[in-house]
């Protein structure tokens, strides 16, 4: 089956909350077997693109028609959704396209609730000083964005301990709150980074953190 007879076969659906490049796992109807994949297009609403398994025989299982649950995590959620096998590729790379999804179930894995935001803030890491937005909070970590080129950050990694200032919209007192990165994500112009809190004692920041998420949590569920 080539490109163009692949493309007149979509279905619609809705938008769904996932990036190019996020691993996604396949299992056929029916069967335990579980193959590791990675999204590397979105047809808007209509289709979406993964690398095809390497795997000896996942190829019978993965035809024309079939049916399989896609799974993926996205921003501390496991997202589900049934999909059927539009087709594939072989050339230049082994692609599968499946049908775009009407219907996607999520669970949230995280400890504690997360509310959007855009909170000025200032991290330190490695003694230097990165200015940029807090663009998710919750009492357990947020979400750091910064403007930056990626050169600069490649002394940023995983479990690395850090240090955020801030100021709570509303709240006075600006914090000083510990952290250790969990991960990060980045381009040629911005990076993302998620920090764990770790807080001396119960009250203050962590007080009004949680004040401040269940405020705005109260207004966007």
């Amino acid at each position: 089956m080539d490109l163009e007879q692949l493309l007149d076969k979509v279905s619609t659906g809705k938008k769904i909350n996932v990036a190019v490049g996020t691993p996604v796992v396949l299992t056929p109807e029916g069967m335990t077997s579980h193959y590791k994949c990675t999204l590397v297009g979105i047809g808007f609403e209509s289709y979406l693109i993964v690398t095809t398994p390497q795997i000896p025989g996942s190829m019978n299982r993965l035809g024309v028609g079939s049916q399989v649950l896609v799974r993926y995590m996205a921003d501390g959620n496991v997202y589900g959704f049934e999909s059927s096998i539009l087709g594939s590729v072989g050339r230049p790379v082994r692609v599968t396209f499946l049908a775009y999804p009407k219907i996607v179930q999520s669970h949230n894995l995280r400890k504690s609730p997360r509310a959007a935001c855009q909170i000025p803030a200032t991290v330190v890491m490695n003694g230097k000083e990165y200015s940029g937005l807090i663009i998710d909070i919750s009492r357990g970590g947020c979400r750091f964005c910064v403007r930056t080129k990626a050169a600069d950050l490649q002394d940023i990694g995983v479990n690395q301990d850090v240090e955020l200032r801030f100021q709570l919209p509303g709240v006075k007192d600006g914090y000083t709150v510990g952290g250790v990165v969990r991960n990060v994500s980045q381009d040629d112009c911005q990076a993302t980074v998620g920090i764990e809190f770790v807080f001396q004692e119960e009250g203050g920041a962590a007080f009004q953190i949680q004040r401040f998420v269940d405020r705005i949590l109260s207004v966007n569920p």
